[in-house]
C-alpha cells in the first residue's frame, strides 16, 4: 500500500498534525501521533478502522501519542517506516 493511500487514514483527523506508521513485525504496527486536545478515542478508532481496511483486518495497532516526530538523518519526515520485510 502506498504512503499516499495510508495518509488517507489521517486525512479527516483535524487534531493530528503528524503521524508515522512503523512496522517491525508482521500484522502489527506502531502509530506515532502528534495530536491536539481534540483528539479522542472515537477519532483513534476511526483511524484504526481506516488502516485495517487498507492493510489487513487482523492488523494489531499500537498508538503512541508523542510531542514530535523528528525528521530522519536526510532531513525528511517519513510517514511510513518499514523495518519488516517478507
Amino acid at each position: 500500500v502506498s504512503t499516499a493511500a495510508i495518509a488517507f487514514a489521517f486525512e479527516y483527523l483535524e487534531d493530528v498534525s503528524k503521524a508515522q506508521i512503523i512496522q517491525d513485525e508482521p500484522e502489527k504496527v506502531l502509530v506515532k501521533l502528534v495530536s491536539g486536545p481534540g483528539f479522542n478515542k472515537d477519532k483513534q478508532e476511526f483511524m484504526e478502522w481506516e488502516l485495517r481496511k487498507m492493510l489487513s483486518p487482523d492488523l494489531k495497532i499500537d498508538v503512541e501519542l508523542v510531542d514530535d516526530i523528528p525528521a530522519s538523518a536526510n532531513g525528511k519526515y517519513r510517514m511510513v517506516v518499514q523495518n519488516y520485510y517478507k
